[in-house]
């Protein structure tokens, strides 16, 4: 698909391909086509974006590269290890609903292959494809990530209300989680004891290493396993805590609200995407929508999958980490999440058309925990 920044602001599609061009050259479908034919071609495109959606942003790198975070970190880390007390929180259900996932939703003739285009072997075949090429230094890092998206200047696109509302969360964990860090290990960035710290060490090498088994450690772990600096150590930490939090609640609890109203997202449709630009009737476009069990199924679905069960980002169930020092840590970082929600609440109520409000603190749950 083609978008194009409007005088106003608003990112508008211009122009659609549904079929790559081969030995068969296929249409590019416009907005001065026949209107029900553009409309099918925009139902399509929004059918393929939101399976990918649903496949790897929120299953494969929120949910499942999670879980291989944690596992690594339960494993390697003592119970008691401040890094992973630190993260204990953004961890809390996880296993939990992953497991239940595993049994009802992405199963076979589960949720997933009832209600999505893919089905659960086209979810997983995409998450395989998108391993190859994901870093956590740069998909999983936020500035990082929207600078390689080309989508970090506010001037170039604006109205991008996700890089609005996760850049001010964003730091404010990364300056919560440095803060923390050097607590336990001090300033030196070229900390002796983080270097001498065996625990931490072996977790930094289960985030990369793959297996005779067939698993594939995570590419682009600041220290490729091996943190020899404090920095490596904040800039990971900061990215799961963020993975758990923001971007699980940017790419889940907008669900209800974008696939609810089966044609403005439909998981599923009838037939084949059009080859041609005959001319389409509205009945055309009612044929190609789900039948009333499936649309009953997505709204199920995505309703259940909005709704939020952890406490607020900053907001944790029991102290997980002890000492006056870390409690005033924790105070300045839920004062920071309180002015960014602040911030972001006026944002929504006197600048923006219709509220985003997924990203405010108040709203962003701990952890991955639906």
């Amino acid at each position: 698909g083609l978008f194009f920044v409007s005088g106003s602001g608003s990112l508008i599609p211009v122009a659609i391909q549904l079929y790559p061009n081969g030995q068969e050259q296929h249409p590019v479908f416009l907005p001065t086509d026949p209107p029900n034919t553009w409309l099918m071609a925009k139902m399509w495109f929004n059918c393929a974006d939101g399976n990918y959606h649903q496949a790897v942003p929120h299953l494969g790198f929120t949910h499942l590269l999670i879980e291989a975070c944690a596992v690594g970190a339960k494993q390697n880390l003592s119970p008691s290890h401040p890094i992973l007390r630190l993260m204990e929180p953004h961890f809390i259900y996880l296993m939990a609903i992953n497991d239940m996932a595993l049994k009802t939703l992405i199963s076979e003739g589960g949720g997933f292959d009832k209600t999505t285009q893919i089905g659960v072997n086209g979810a997983f075949a995409l998450i395989k494809e998108r391993l190859k090429t994901y870093r956590l230094d740069v998909d999983g890092t936020l500035p990082e990530d929207l600078k390689n998206r080309g989508v970090d200047n506010e001037d170039d696109l604006p109205k991008y209300y996700y890089r609005d509302d996760a850049l001010p969360t964003y730091h404010a964990i990364h300056k919560y989680v440095t803060s923390i860090v050097k607590l336990f290990y001090g300033d030196d960035d070229n900390s002796e004891d983080l270097k001498g710290d065996y625990e931490i060490q072996a977790w930094a090498k289960a985030l990369v290493s793959g297996s005779s088994e067939g698993k594939v450690g995570i590419k682009g772990v600041p220290g490729n396993g091996q943190f020899t600096k404090l920095d490596q150590l904040i800039q990971t930490v900061t990215s799961i805590i963020y993975i758990c939090s923001v971007q699980h609640a940017a790419v889940n609890f907008m669900q209800f609200d974008q696939y609810g109203f089966v044609p403005n997202m439909p998981a599923r449709m009838e037939g084949d995407p059009p080859r041609t630009k005959e001319v389409l009737t509205e009945q055309h476009v009612l044929d190609a929508l789900p039948g009333k069990k499936t649309t009953s199924e997505i709204n199920l679905l995505s309703g259940l999958l909005s709704e939020r069960a952890t406490n607020p980002l900053g907001n944790f169930e029991i102290k997980y980490l002890q000492g006056d020092k870390a409690q005033r840590i924790i105070k300045t970082f839920q004062q920071d999440l309180a002015k960014i929600a602040s911030d972001i609440e006026y944002e929504n109520s006197t600048q923006r058309f219709r509220p985003y409000d997924y990203l405010d603190p108040h709203k962003i749950p701990n952890a991955i925990s639906i």
